[in-house]
């Protein structure tokens, strides 16, 4: 009875070996595609990290600006929920060759678009969402008490809606 254990033990030894070098080569695969898959789960969850970010802060903007409705504001020069300035359509228009009309300002879908667009050239002119907030109150040069006093009601309110997404 001892030797049938042995032998089982020996010949099972004998046939990885044979296969020693694929089942390495498989088990090495198989951690491989473990570790990408765990680095592609972290990227993922940076993205949809980085997505809820933009989506509060965009909302927090639109909470600031015209309490989330399309109004009318600064003396009939700014349109919409996000108050876009034609001076803003014109400039995404020249930046990116489109057409928007500063009418499209009233439209949710194409005055958050014209807000992303802006977004996108603040983000390469200043590179963080502090400066690109501002940039969206005051334009691209102006760094004042009015545009500092936006950005903490945007970032105030960013982290209340961040909490509850």
């Amino acid at each position: 009875m001892k030797k049938i254990p042995i032998i089982l033990g020996v010949a099972l030894s004998i046939g990885c070996n044979n296969n020693s070098k694929e089942y390495c080569y498989l088990i090495e695969e198989n951690e491989q595609l473990k570790n990408e898959l765990v680095c592609k789960d972290i990227q993922i969850n940076h993205l949809q990290h980085m997505i809820r970010f933009e989506e509060a802060t965009l909302q927090a903007i639109k909470e600031v600006e015209s309490n989330n409705k399309p109004v009318l504001g600064d003396a009939g020069r700014a349109y919409g929920i996000l108050q876009i300035h034609k001076v803003c359509v014109d400039e995404v228009n020249r930046l990116y060759n489109v057409e928007y009309r500063h009418s499209d300002a009233w439209t949710r879908e194409l005055s958050e678009h014209i807000f992303w667009l802006t977004m996108e050239r603040a983000h390469y002119e200043n590179a963080n969402w502090d400066n690109m907030i501002q940039h969206w109150n005051g334009g691209p040069k102006i760094r004042n008490r009015q545009t500092k006093r936006y950005l903490k009601k945007v970032k105030k309110l960013r982290n209340e809606i961040n909490k509850s997404i």
